[in-house]
């Protein structure tokens, strides 16, 4: 029986091997290692054990859809250009918004993974939700729970006594506080007493007690990290009060308190989500004055479309948060390029530079650029481009990062 079963699987490697290419580098989740050649099998597992299984157990907070879901207009023509791509890439979902209208609606092939996700499939932002938080920051400060882009966190139980304590807000969002000693990106550097490398692993109030006396700050003040960017959700979360359900698996969403307005605020009332989203957390069980809440939202290819449609009309109308995203462009990071920790368009497949301004856990000013443009992006190809100047949006979601971004992002997003 055993030698059946290792004939067996042999000849299921064999056939997996010959789908579509040979076999890509993954880890135990099923992502998939950057700058590698997948095969269509790859490719989707990890569209589901990757990008879609809830992990660890922590469960989701479940937002509903908006009682009035923002209207779309559509005057799309074909792009054969996306299409190849998406028949032979990662790439499976691709919008381009126009003058006020969807030009280019195009989503992957029955054949390859669109028996998997469909218009109504909610997919991992990645790191897509820093951006996103940003934007619900500037909901915060407009609203009162936060006094501005100065102030401190030196109110916060969860980080006092740390390096973060008498940071200030703009200084977090900009990852510019100079923390490369103890974190680099997603990845823990100091000792801690469950020994965890990965930031997501614990709470806030876990990751503050580890940190208490390391005071050592980097020369380079620049340093992508998925610890401040969660850092920054929870004091949101504390500063705005929050009253969710504590269940586990997914908790009910309820527009009880200050933070469940804020979200209420920006995905149903503005945004206007059609499906419903979820919010990543890192603990099924603890309690949200423990600092449960990471950055990553799971939403739709077209809730995705609308929440980048309101952050241009609060731009454009210059509201309270069109105003903040402006204090942010002006007081970004220029040049943040990190090499050793992230960059934007990290693919050899980009065609253009990989250099950025940071501004507020926005990507600015990209290589290749033109006009005032913000660039969200997120692992495995999650890409949310913003020209304020022309209106232009670009939405793209993918599972692996081998697709042309520097014309179906930069290119498209100039016009």
């Amino acid at each position: 029986t055993s030698l059946l079963v290792v004939l067996s699987c042999a000849v299921m490697s064999a056939q997996a091997a010959n789908w579509n290419g040979g076999f890509a580098k993954t880890d135990k989740n099923g992502c998939i290692a950057e700058n590698t050649h997948p095969n269509l099998y790859q490719l989707r597992r990890a569209f589901w054990s990757c990008f879609n299984q809830p992990r660890a157990g922590n469960g989701r907070i479940r937002v509903p859809a908006s009682d009035h879901p923002r209207k779309l207009d559509f005057d799309v023509s074909e792009n054969e250009f996306v299409s190849r791509q998406l028949a032979k890439t990662g790439l499976i979902s691709y919008l381009l918004y126009r003058n006020g209208k969807v030009v280019t609606d195009a989503i992957t092939p029955k054949d390859r993974l669109g028996d998997l996700f469909d218009n109504t499939t909610i997919h991992n932002s990645q790191s897509v939700g820093k951006s996103l938080t940003g934007y619900l920051m500037g909901h915060a400060i407009c609203q009162g729970h936060i006094s501005g882009l100065d102030q401190t966190i030196s109110d916060w139980p969860l980080m006092q006594g740390t390096l973060y304590e008498n940071q200030k807000i703009i200084d977090l969002i900009n990852m510019n506080v100079g923390d490369s000693a103890y974190v680099r990106s997603s990845r823990i550097l100091f000792k801690n007493p469950y020994n965890m490398r990965g930031v997501n692993h614990q709470t806030m109030q876990y990751w503050g007690q580890a940190l208490q006396d390391k005071r050592k700050f980097h020369p380079l003040g620049f340093n992508y990290s998925q610890l401040v960017s969660n850092m920054v959700h929870n004091y949101i979360q504390y500063k705005a009060g929050n009253q969710y359900e504590h269940v586990h698996d997914t908790t009910m969403f309820k527009t009880g308190s200050g933070y469940e307005q804020l979200i209420d605020l920006v995905y149903r009332q503005k945004a206007g989500i059609e499906y419903g989203l979820e919010l990543g957390r890192n603990d099924a069980f603890g309690f949200p004055e423990e600092g449960l809440m990471n950055t990553n939202v799971l939403a739709t290819r077209y809730d995705y479309l609308r929440i980048a449609i309101a952050i241009l009309e609060d731009w454009r109308n210059d509201t309270c948060v069109g105003q903040y995203l402006k204090d942010l462009y002006d007081r970004r990071v220029k040049n943040a390029y990190d090499p050793k920790g992230h960059g934007l368009f990290r693919s050899k497949t980009h065609s253009k530079g990989t250099y950025y301004d940071y501004a507020g856990f926005f990507h600015t000013n990209p290589a290749g650029g033109k006009g005032t443009i913000f660039v969200m992006g997120g692992y495995g190809g999650q890409y949310i481009a913003i020209n304020f100047d022309t209106g232009t949006i670009v939405v793209a979601n993918s599972v692996h990062d081998d697709w042309h971004t520097g014309r179906l992002i930069i290119d498209a997003v100039n016009q």
